[in-house]
């Protein structure tokens, strides 16, 4: 199952998603064609010229540890980031976690894929990977940001990749009902 259709299994149809470290915009046309309202960003902007035509419009460059943007004052009911997080420095990580978390809906979904250190794995070469961490590690920062795991929606994610090397590395998370400043 693919993950834009999982997402929309997920989220009610048009629901507004923001994918951090879209690339080409793959993943923004495949949300799109299921009745999802898909944006995204990344920092590469060769990617943002490339991407596929689609997703033009709805593709920007921009660096995730900057303030992230939103369409029509609106916020969405989901961020996500497939292998990107470990890209970030680790001193930089809660800072574009808080920057998710800005333009996410009181109660939203965060869905990210994590490159994790594994003692099974075996050692990444990729010296693009600057915070390859085990998974409790990353599950300590969501929590420190006072998100809820959303254990079904991740389940969901796993199963879909079981036969995969993705499978186990999805972190499904939902923001707080009420942000800090809103009560």
């Amino acid at each position: 199952m693919p993950t834009a259709t999982i997402l929309a299994s997920l989220l009610p149809l048009g629901a507004r998603t923001l994918e951090i470290g879209a690339a080409k915009g793959y993943l923004i046309a495949e949300c799109r064609r299921v009745g999802l309202e898909s944006y995204g960003v990344d920092i590469s902007q060769y990617a943002v010229d490339k991407c596929v035509e689609v997703s033009k419009p709805y593709l920007q460059q921009l660096n995730a540890a900057n303030p992230l943007p939103v369409h029509d004052d609106k916020l969405y009911e989901c961020v996500l980031s497939m292998e990107v997080l470990e890209h970030i420095y680790e001193d930089e990580v809660a800072k574009v976690l808080k920057e998710m978390e800005a333009v996410l809906m009181p109660g939203g979904l965060l869905v990210h894929r994590i490159c994790l250190e594994d003692v099974d794995m075996e050692p990444d070469n990729d010296h693009t990977h600057v915070t390859v961490k085990p998974r409790n590690w990353w599950e300590e920062k969501f929590y420190n940001l006072g998100w809820e795991i959303d254990k079904a929606a991740q389940n969901i994610f796993d199963s879909a990749f079981i036969n995969r090397d993705w499978h186990g590395r999805f972190f499904v998370w939902r923001t707080p009902s009420i942000l800090i400043g809103e009560q």
